[in-house]
């Protein structure tokens, strides 16, 4: 009795079989860990909310990696203490990121622009999720490499954005 039993044989190739997607994704995380790209690293975010039906500035940390089933994973610390954690992929030269709490349930969507070529300490965007009153809500979102002053934050808000109130859109300068 030298061959092996055909039911060891059948549950070797279903393992097999089952794990060589996930082992070719591992090699291919492996390989993308040794390049650097200039988005991994620590940011702080600012953006503007609303609480108690007031116009409210947020800060928030953010901690950019690269993924295993996503090209970034992202771990976004509000001021509050709330932790997020989500993923970011690039579209068209913007990065989409969606980040999720499973304590409340809540889903925050950002779409940042992406300067490829370099490395920018500043970027500009807009959130999509729920305000602090629980409303449906967007507003512009700065991403910086520096901390920055409230003043520092809302100043540079400002000048990225446009905002015109006979039009109903906002969006990003440039």
């Amino acid at each position: 009795m030298k061959e092996p039993n055909w039911i060891v044989t059948a549950l070797v190739g279903a393992v097999i079989g089952w794990a060589f997607p996930y082992i070719g994704r591992a090699v291919y995380y492996l390989c993308r860990r040794l390049e650097k790209d200039y988005l991994e690293g620590d940011w702080y975010g600012y953006h503007w909310t609303y609480k108690g039906g007031k116009p409210l500035l947020n800060k928030s940390k953010w901690r950019i990696r690269k993924g295993f089933f996503h090209r970034f994973a992202v771990r976004y610390t509000h001021q509050s203490g709330m932790n997020y954690r989500g993923y970011a992929e690039v579209e068209r030269s913007q990065l989409i990121v969606k980040i999720h709490n499973g304590k409340n349930q809540e889903t925050a969507r950002f779409r940042v622009t992406w300067p490829i070529p370099s490395n920018a300490r500043l970027l500009h965007g807009i959130w999509l999720s729920f305000d602090h009153d629980t409303k449906i809500a967007s507003a512009a979102l700065l991403l910086s490499r520096d901390e920055l002053s409230d003043a520092d934050a809302i100043a540079r808000i400002k000048g990225a954005m446009r905002w015109e109130k006979d039009r109903p859109a906002m969006r990003v300068k440039g």
